[in-house]
């Protein structure tokens, strides 16, 4: 793998970058070891849901009883009083 001082310049955003670079280093790991590397595309999707993942979990561990809240709200006053 190439310094990333001779990596051509790409225009991403910094999160995409950070991925990049962290893929490319599993895979010289993986070049070392003498097994195939790891599909970009894949790698990057998953690195996505995980990072989408734990930004819902930190918004539902701050605000998910409030928006509970909110929707059984709304849900009891369109039924009505049993």
């Amino acid at each position: 793998m190439s310094p990333p001082s001779t990596l051509p310049a790409l225009n991403v955003s910094t999160a995409t970058a950070r991925r990049l670079l962290e893929i490319a280093r599993r895979n010289e790991i993986r070049r070392e070891a003498n097994l195939p590397p790891l599909s970009i595309a894949k790698e990057m999707r998953l690195m996505k849901q995980q990072e989408d993942l734990k930004e819902f979990e930190r918004f539902a561990a701050v605000r998910g009883k409030a928006v509970l809240d909110q929707v059984l709200k709304a849900r009891r006053e369109a039924e009505g009083p049993n």
